[in-house]
C-alpha cells in the first residue's frame, strides 16, 4: 500500500517560462518580488509586486552608492580636505574663523 504525499506548503512551484520565450521566471517567493515585472500589464495588474520591486531597487542603489562614497574616499568632507590640502580653496565667509566657531557651537 503506497501513499502519495502532497507537496509541502513551503515548496515553491517550479519556475514557468515567459510567454514567447524559453527564459524561466520566478512565480513566487522572494525571488518573484526581487525580479522586475516583465510587461506594463504585469506591473499594473500586480501593484504590490511593482511597489516592492521599486522599493527594493531604490534602497539597494542608495546603500550601494553610500558605501561606494565612503569606501572610495570621495565624500564631501574628504574632497573638501583634499582641496584644502592642495590650496585650491577660495576664502569666503564659510571658511572664516567666525563660521567655524559657529559650526562648533551648533
Amino acid at each position: 500500500m503506497f501513499f502519495i504525499l502532497p507537496t509541502p506548503p513551503l515548496t515553491p512551484p517550479p519556475p514557468q517560462p515567459l510567454e514567447d520565450s524559453q527564459q524561466l521566471r520566478a512565480t513566487s517567493g522572494i525571488a518573484y518580488y526581487m525580479s522586475p515585472p516583465h510587461t506594463v500589464k504585469e506591473a499594473i495588474l500586480d501593484p504590490i509586486h511593482t511597489f516592492i520591486y521599486i522599493t527594493f531597487m531604490v534602497t539597494a542603489c542608495a546603500l550601494f552608492s553610500k558605501t561606494w562614497i565612503e569606501v572610495s574616499g570621495s565624500g564631501p568632507r574628504d574632497v573638501a580636505k583634499q582641496l584644502k590640502d592642495q590650496q585650491m580653496v577660495r576664502l569666503s565667509y564659510y571658511s572664516s574663523p567666525l563660521a567655524s566657531s559657529y559650526e562648533i557651537m551648533y
